[in-house]
């Protein structure tokens, strides 16, 4: 923009990295979903096959594979708790500057960039909503 201070510049830079975080941490959350996803029903789906095809002498050998499954399959939620958490934090701390950087001055240089200074407001209203939190 033509005529805005190298701070404005730079507060747009800034707003314009973290909104591209923001969305590539969103979809990449959703990629690790669904990987994750796949593993536990891979799991599940074995401990299933193995107890289905399990009879007599075979059963005490099932029953140590499906253990065994068992730990793999709690060490990959655990893993999926602490990842999902981490990406809760990281997007947390972007909206929270983007929220800054959108109610600074930065917006009042340009109409184009007022007309997103009431977006994060609504989403945050949002929040409020049961059906929000859930897929939040």
């Amino acid at each position: 923009m033509p005529g805005i201070n190298p701070e404005h510049e730079i507060a747009l830079a800034e707003y314009q990295s973290l909104i591209q975080l923001a969305t590539y941490e969103g979809s990449e959350y959703w990629s690790r979903f669904g990987y994750l996803f796949t593993v536990n029903a891979a799991v599940l789906s074995a401990i299933a096959a193995i107890l289905g095809l399990s009879t007599g002498r075979a059963l005490s050998i099932a029953f140590g594979v499906i253990a065994i499954s068992s730990l793999a399959g709690f060490v990959v939620c655990t893993a999926w708790l602490f990842m999902a958490f981490r990406s809760h934090a990281l997007q947390q701390i972007w909206h929270n500057r983007i929220n800054m950087i959108e109610k600074s001055k930065l917006f009042e240089a340009s109409s184009y960039l007022k007309a997103f200074e009431t977006m994060h407001d609504s989403f945050d209203s949002m929040r409020g909503l049961y059906i929000y939190r859930r897929v939040s």
